[in-house]
This record gives C-alpha cells, structure tokens and sequence, in this order.
C-alpha cells in the first residue's frame, strides 16, 4: 500500500514538475483585414522533451468562431537541448463585414488542460468614395460598317473550292474511262536465257571456293542448267529426270556436250542422294562444263526484237490498278476538302453580311 503511494506521488510531482516547465504562447499575426483576406493565428507550446500537446483540430473551412473560417492548418516541431517546441499555425478569413471575437484554444499537456488569451478581428470594407461613385451609362453597341473588300478572302475561298470540286469531276470521268493518274512505271529489263544463265554461272564462282554444303551448291547448278534448256530449247527439264533430259537433249545437241552434261547430272545426283564428295577441282570443271555449254548452245539473238524496257502484261494490269485505286483517294481527298471549304465560305459570309 505504501510503495503504491510513493509512485503516486511520484507520478503526481513528475506531472506537475512537466507542466509547470510547460510555456504556451498565442498571436495573431494582424488584427485587421479586408473581407476575404487572411490572418495567421500562431499558437507554439514549449515542454519536456517526453511531453506531447494535443492542440485543437478544425476541418477545412470549418467556423472557428461563427463568420470567421479556418482555411489550413499547419504543424512544425523545434527541438531543443531538454525541450521541444510545438507550433501550430491556422489561417484565418472571414467574410462579412464585422468584428469577431476569436476564443481562446485549449491545448493539452500531460492530461491538463492549457488556454490561450482571446483576440479581436476586425473585418473591414474596401473603402469607396461615393460622393464621386457615379453611375455610367452603359456602352452602346457599336455597328462596323460593311466593306466589300472584307469579302475578297471569302471570294478566293469559293474559287478554291468550286476548283476543287471540277478536278474531282474531270478525274472521276477519266477513271470511268479506265484511264487513271500516269503515275511513274517501273521499267523491267528482260534478259535472255544465255543472259540470265551467265549471270547464275558468275554468281556461283564466287560460291565455289568456300562451299560447305555440296548437296545445296549441286542443287543451284543444276537448277541452273535446267532453266537454261527450258528457256532455250523449249524443253520441260525442271520436271524431267536427268535421263529424260539426256534423251530430249540427244536431237538438238552434239554427242561431246551430251557426255559432259551426262557425266554433271551424274556427279550432282551422286552428291544429293548418296552423301557423294567432290574435290575443289571438281566443282570447278563442272562449274566450267556448265559455263562451256551455255555459251556453245546460246542461239543469236536478235537484237530488233530485244527492248531493254519491256512490261509484261500481268505488270500492266497491275500498274494500272494500282493507278486507279491511287485516282480514287485523289478524287475523295479533294471532293471532301472542297465539299468543306465551301461549307467554311458560306459560313463566312453569312457572318460578314449578317
């Protein structure tokens, strides 16, 4: 029971011993204000450092007092070397015309209720001087004369679009023609066969010298071989076997280039299907076989009836679609442009005239 005392009265001296070094302090930054302006209430609260205040909390636009508002509330704390100083900021603002009286604040401190001193706000008008406040009639309403020349804009507006809509007319009649915008065409050269083998045969002696896959670098000779008398001698060799080509090829060339094509597709189906391998030396001679019977073989070409810019006619088609789908975006880009130009110059004028 006695050692119960003692922390009570322990406790009780510490509580009082906290709130008698407790120092509070409330200003108000100006007593006077226009309506709608602003005034800071500060309140600071000095005490030990293991004391905290409880200061007032307010809403936002909340009444301090009836007419006047709190429009922020804001909180600093400064510690010192034993104590903390508390500071509590409230914006004030009133609205009417009148003086208030702003009450004091209960603050807190280790269960004991502190107030501050209470303060008068005076909330003023914005002085007039209506002896020399006199009413002005109102402005009139001032009339801007009409002048033609303000309708030139207007005018070129209208050319414009009247231009417009016979471009899209005169275009529209020229797709019905199925004539379309000349638009630029691309030219296609077309080879020869013995021109488009020699040019197969020359990229392949670049590829002769580092060849890896033998089965892919017979393949590409052969496949070359094959168009070749496609083209030039009108014979199906890219769907014929090696001996069908042979015996196609018996009547139309002499015996020595038949064994050497022979001997080539011979060598080529050796390496493609039994895993066959060829020194450098021989990818060159049938490289150089290939290149031989081409150029024995080639046919004289005429040079009247070669044009090294010769469109065929799925290109033609082509083009000339693509021309007319070009011709219909042209005519629907400028009829709706036109279309709300005009609608803009009618606009225009009916302001300027209206």
């Amino acid at each position: 029971m006695k050692r119960s005392l003692v922390l009570l009265y322990i406790l009780l001296v510490s509580t009082i011993f906290c709130v008698a070094q407790t120092n509070i302090k409330a200003e108000l930054d100006t007593t006077k204000i226009l309506i709608g302006g602003r005034t800071s209430l500060k309140v600071s609260v000095e005490v030990h450092e293991n004391v905290h205040p409880i200061f007032p909390s307010f809403k936002l636009q909340q009444e301090l007092t009836p007419g006047v508002e709190v429009l922020s509330i804001k909180c600093d704390t400064i510690n010192n070397i034993d104590n903390k100083l508390y500071i509590t900021t409230y914006i004030l603002t009133a609205w009417e015309k009148n003086t208030y009286k702003i009450p004091s604040l209960t603050i807190t401190v280790a269960g004991k209720k502190l107030k501050t001193k209470d303060f008068l706000l005076t909330v003023s008008e914005i002085p007039i001087n209506k002896k020399h406040a006199q009413p002005k009639p109102a402005d009139t309403i001032v009339e801007i004369p009409f002048a033609w020349l303000d309708l030139i804009p207007t005018f070129l507006y209208l050319i414009a679009s009247i231009f417009g809509l016979v471009i899209s007319y005169l275009l529209y009649r020229r797709m019905k023609k199925n004539k379309g915008i000349n638009m630029p065409k691309k030219k296609i050269v077309k080879l020869s066969p013995y021109e488009e083998a020699l040019k197969a045969i020359n990229d392949l002696k670049g590829e002769a010298k580092d060849v890896i896959d033998q089965k892919n670098y017979y393949t590409k000779i052969t496949t070359v071989i094959r168009l070749y008398i496609y083209k030039q001698f009108g014979i199906n060799a890219l769907e014929m076997t090696s001996g069908e080509i042979i015996e196609a090829l018996s009547c139309q060339v002499t015996t020595s280039k038949i064994d050497e094509l022979s001997n080539l597709f011979l060598t080529a189906d050796l390496v493609k299907f039994a895993k066959y391998s060829t020194s450098e030396t021989d990818k060159e001679y049938y490289l150089s076989n290939v290149a031989s019977f081409i150029e024995d073989t080639k046919i004289a070409i005429n040079e009247t009836n070669l044009e090294p810019n010769i469109e065929t006619e799925q290109e033609e088609a082509r083009l000339e679609a693509r021309n007319k789908t070009i011709t219909k975006v042209i005519i629907i880009a400028i009829l709706m442009l036109s279309i709300a130009l005009l609608g803009y110059t009618f606009y225009e004028a009916f302001t300027i005239v209206i």
